[in-house]
């Protein structure tokens, strides 16, 4: 991560950046690389630091308090082999068989279909009717739910939170923003003997 001289951000391999990352996580990436692209001194960076958390708090509230649109959480991927030939139990292949034992008649998944699914507490669903690899347990148990069937209540907040901080720790390490000390509230071991 960098900021060239004309204050555009340099955020290759970032997280933050990929396509299929939720916009939920994408938007204060994005914020966070608006705000540092207006630092021109070392004061304006720590008026950026504060701006930045305040934006992490801001979502992470959102989060809390479920008042997301589904969409916004939505972890989009294309399959990359037709159901049969999975040789885990992905969770891009979870969301596919869902679709398809909830709409049978409808178009099934497969290579180039794009999969949208969010992240659920875990439970369990039916697996025999649907033809997978010999390799995958047939124990059914997901993790995700495509977003055709989920609801507010299905999602997972302590991962989407992960997902949040995951999306956004390379940045804040690197502007020496520590995530359980700034974010959660969390004291270092450090900071109680200085």
């Amino acid at each position: 991560f960098g900021i060239t001289t004309k204050g555009y951000p340099i955020v290759k391999g970032l997280m933050g950046k990929k396509k299929n990352t939720p916009i939920l996580a994408k938007r204060p990436f994005e914020k966070a690389l608006s705000i540092l692209s207006e630092v021109q001194t070392p004061g304006d960076l720590e008026e950026a630091k504060k701006k930045i958390i305040k934006t992490i708090h801001s979502v992470n509230q959102i989060i809390s308090k479920r008042n997301f649109e589904l969409d916004d959480l939505a972890i989009t991927v294309t399959l990359s082999k037709k159901i049969d030939q999975y040789d885990s139990w992905t969770q891009p292949l979870q969301a596919a068989v869902q679709l398809i034992q909830s709409f049978p008649d409808g178009e099934k998944p497969t290579v180039g279909s794009l999969i949208s699914f969010i992240k659920t507490k875990p439970f369990k669903i039916e697996t025999q009717s649907i033809k997978l690899s010999d390799r995958i347990k047939r124990s059914g148990e997901c993790s995700v739910k495509p977003i055709q069937l989920a609801e507010k209540s299905d999602v997972d907040i302590p991962k989407v939170k992960e997902l949040l901080k995951s999306t956004l720790l390379q940045l804040l390490d690197t502007i020496g923003i520590s995530w359980e000390e700034s974010i959660e509230g969390q004291k270092s071991l450090d900071s109680w003997f200085s």
